[in-house]
């Protein structure tokens, strides 16, 4: 009898002992959230494509990161989430940061978890029995860091003044996409600092909507975010965009690099879209200027140059082909056709072994097939 009670004494010790372990690596004021049993904490609107592919354990774990974000000037907020380890281990933290990253790209408003050179989010984990408890929180936000925001905000509000946000959603988009190419220039000294200065603003939406210069990176999360803002699902893709040399025509000597673009649902169909080289210029070349001029004035061949990379399937934009309506026809001068033969790969494969977080997020995005289904 006497052992009995030290058994249910001991149990009810071992009890107390993980409830106040529990208790004290608990967050006080954030969000809980068991990985194997998941539950949703918080809404996540349908225009979240990343969000929308992924299983329902990892849309509970970004839903954390979420929360984490829209708390982020709380005070000591810290959210956990506990895993068996079994489950931890076969995962590993690689996972957990690529489903991190999914939410950052999926919101490109939270453009300044990706600037200044470090993660914002930190995150440590510990053991109870057979549960891996991951503890996260975001660090403390730069000076600015809202002023930023706000005036981000403020820019894309200005920007969708002149959107007719009651037409048709293919209607809404190549409104946007228009009104992007003539607000946005590229921003070449950023791109041939060859990215040491990646997490410039000027590699976000809010370079491209607030000071209206980015590289491909900027152009493809501004035409997201606003997509989004209207109601229409948008991702972000990466990968590999180039023009065979024997093929280039391009003013400006594009030739390979990596590169970024987007993934639109309208309805149930999806396609692919690069606003960056849609934004065709000739300003800067050395093409006589004549011909630039007159180039200017057929209106119609020029539209198609400026949509030659809108609303394509996965297979026209890996193998895009030259096509006659690009061509310009001017007097005195041989045809000239900008929009040679090239290819946009997404990056899905272990070719991309130093970018783990592009393979994650582009083998979670369906292939674009310009129909329902």
């Amino acid at each position: 009898m006497k052992s009995y009670k030290i058994i249910i004494i001991s149990i009810l010790i071992l009890m107390i002992a993980i409830f106040v372990i529990r208790f004290c690596i608990s967050p006080q004021n954030g969000k809980k959230l068991t990985y194997d049993k998941p539950t949703h904490i918080v809404s996540v609107e349908d225009t979240r494509l990343f969000y929308n592919c992924m299983n329902e354990n990892d849309k509970a774990l970004y839903e954390i990161f979420l929360d984490l974000v829209n708390n982020k000037d709380t005070a000591d907020y810290t959210s956990t989430v506990y895993m068996k380890t079994e489950t931890f281990q076969e995962l590993s933290f690689d996972h957990i940061w690529n489903v991190y990253y999914g939410m950052v790209f999926d919101h490109p408003e939270f453009f300044f978890l990706l600037t200044g050179g470090e993660s914002r989010i930190e995150g440590y984990n510990s053991e109870i029995k057979d549960t891996t408890v991951l503890t996260f929180y975001l660090t403390e936000a730069p000076e600015g860091e809202n002023q930023d925001i706000e005036t981000f905000e403020k820019a894309a509000d200005d920007f969708l003044l002149d959107i007719d946000l009651s037409a048709e959603k293919a209607e809404i988009e190549l409104q946007i996409h228009d009104k992007l190419l003539e607000e946005i220039t590229y921003d070449y000294e950023l791109f041939e600092s060859n990215y040491q200065d990646y997490y410039d603003l000027g590699a976000t939406a809010y370079g491209a909507l607030v000071s209206h210069k980015a590289i491909c990176s900027g152009y493809a999360s501004a035409f997201q975010y606003l997509l989004q803002r209207a109601g229409i699902p948008c991702a972000y893709v990466t990968g590999t965009a180039y023009y065979p040399e024997e093929n280039n025509n391009r003013p400006d000597g594009t030739k390979d690099s990596n590169h970024a673009w987007n993934l639109v649902k309208l309805d149930d169909a999806y396609y692919e879209v690069d606003t960056t080289w849609d934004d065709f210029e000739m300003e800067d070349t050395d093409i006589d200027e004549s011909f630039v001029n007159e180039m200017y004035e057929d209106t119609d061949a020029m539209y198609n140059v400026t949509h030659t990379f809108y609303n394509l399937t996965t297979r026209e934009i890996e193998y895009y082909r030259q096509q006659e309506n690009t061509t310009f026809y001017i007097e005195g001068y041989e045809p000239y056709n900008p929009s040679g033969d090239c290819h946009h790969y997404r990056g899905l494969n272990e070719e991309l072994e130093d970018d783990p977080i592009s393979i994650y997020l582009n083998n979670l995005l369906p292939e674009a097939l310009g129909k329902a289904g």
